[in-house]
């Protein structure tokens, strides 16, 4: 076992989301991600995930799964993997699908398709499937004279501007596949870390195994949108949730607790005090 990388194992024993699949392949390798963001840039973060200054609440953290196979690759939240390996493991023990509380099976998921080098991003906004198909980006990597040792594996750095962000990643040319988490891929080898520079948005590898599991996308009703769109929808979604879900339903919408109390809407608007991974004009 490489030391710092946790091979994991998994109690469920699943083959995929738990929806019908729009496209599959089989992923032989699965990668975890630790991945950071800060919500308000007030506050730094190092590049090693650490709060420089400000506020620690304003660092959010969450872990990714990135599944890798020999034409595509899926990455997504690890938490809804779970979900989906623990609804499947039922489905196969009961014959019953167990409740599912997610309005949709959309959820965030960027798969890249390599055989016909498309990117396909989709996600649930507020009840509303996206899906954003583009060409597989090239990020145009330098690749630096500079190495250093990252969980037992010896790792190169590569720079790229991307978006408008400039990147730092490190590779393990000993992991020979060309991929990494988010969009991320084209260096010759796994991507174990890349963060932004001054480190707003920060990806490390913490696990990695050998899998045989069926990857896809959820098959869902999604609206096709582009990246322009999908960015500004989200924007609004996430300052003003009751217009938002108003529009959405074309007409009014009544906020309640979870107790089924009445709420003020209001309180649920917000502004955002950080700009999107992928800063599009």
């Amino acid at each position: 076992m490489r030391s710092g990388v946790i091979i994991f194992c998994l109690l469920f024993l699943a083959t995929g989301l738990y929806a019908r699949a729009l496209q599959k392949d089989t992923a032989s390798i699965e990668c975890v991600y630790e991945y950071c963001y800060l919500k308000d840039t007030s506050s730094r973060m190092s590049e090693d995930g650490r709060l420089i200054s400000g506020d620690s609440l304003h660092i959010r953290r969450d872990t990714m799964l990135l599944q890798i196979g020999a034409g595509a690759s899926r990455y997504y939240g690890y938490e809804t993997f779970l979900q989906d390996s623990l609804a499947e493991a039922f489905l196969k023990l009961t014959g019953t699908r167990m409740k599912n509380d997610r309005f949709s099976d959309a959820v965030f998921m960027i798969y890249k398709d390599r055989r016909n080098g498309q990117v396909i991003t989709t996600d649930n906004i507020l009840f509303s499937a996206f899906m954003i198909t583009e060409k597989t980006p090239d990020f145009q990597w330098e690749l630096k004279d500079e190495w250093k040792e990252f969980a037992g594996y010896r790792v190169r750095r590569a720079e790229c501007s991307f978006r408008g962000r400039d990147y730092v990643a490190w590779f393990a040319p000993e992991i020979p596949v060309s991929d990494g988490p988010w969009k991320f891929s084209g260096l010759p080898g796994l991507i174990v870390e890349v963060y932004d520079v001054p480190c707003e948005y920060r990806y490390s590898l913490i696990g990695l195994r050998n899998v045989v599991r069926e990857i896809g996308i959820p098959d869902e009703n999604y609206m096709e949108t582009d990246l322009k769109t999908y960015y500004r929808t989200l924007k609004r979604a996430i300052e003003n949730p009751p217009l938002y879900v108003e529009a959405t339903f074309s007409g009014p919408v009544y906020w309640k607790d979870t107790e089924g109390n009445p709420i003020d809407p209001a309180i649920t608007k917000q502004t955002l005090k950080y700009e999107f991974q992928e800063i599009i004009k």
